[in-house]
């Protein structure tokens, strides 16, 4: 239902998927989190979706297991990459 929705939107220039096991997720954000975030069987379900739909689609998945300053630079470079005049 989401690409369909999407379909008479612009496509993005850029799509960038932070990856990050649930678990971990849970670990960085401990306190303060919705229920919906709590769920991490619903949060695993989410994750692959993002992952079925990135492999169909040319979006950029980025290891979001890893230090913040690592996946900024990922991104920037990405972004740079992918946004760069031709």
């Amino acid at each position: 239902w989401l690409c369909d929705m999407q379909k008479f939107l612009p496509r993005a220039a850029i799509t960038i998927v932070l990856d990050i096991a649930p678990v971990t997720a849970v670990q960085r954000k401990a306190v303060y989190r919705y229920r919906y975030e709590r769920d991490l069987a619903l949060q695993s379900r989410v994750r692959e979706s993002y992952r079925r739909q990135a492999a169909a689609g040319d979006w950029v998945v980025l290891d979001g297991e890893r230090a913040q300053g690592a996946i900024a630079a990922d991104v920037f470079s990405a972004v740079a990459t992918r946004l760069a005049p031709r």
